[in-house]
C-alpha cells in the first residue's frame, strides 16, 4: 500500500475514534506529563499545546524532533 493511502487511512480511522488532527503543525517537543503527553508546537506563526493520553510520532524521514527526545 502506497505510504500517502495508509496515512490517510490511518488518520480517518483516529478521526472516527475521536482523535483531532491539526495541520500543519511543526511539533516543537513531545514530554510526558501525568499518565499522558504534552505536545508543543507551531501553527500559523503561533505557539499551541495540546494534551493527550498518546501522540504518535509520524516524522516520516525527519530524525530532528527523534533526535531532540533521545530516541
Amino acid at each position: 500500500m502506497p505510504r500517502l493511502i495508509l496515512d490517510d487511512h490511518i488518520r480517518r480511522r483516529a478521526l472516527a475514534s475521536g482523535a483531532a488532527f491539526e495541520s500543519p503543525v511543526r511539533v516543537t517537543e513531545i514530554a510526558p506529563e501525568g499518565s499522558g503527553v504534552v505536545v508543543k508546537g507551531e501553527q500559523g506563526g503561533h505557539t499551541i499545546t495540546a494534551r493527550a493520553r498518546v501522540a504518535i510520532i509520524a516524522t516520516g524521514a525527519s530524525t530532528k524532533l527523534l533526535l531532540d527526545m533521545g530516541l
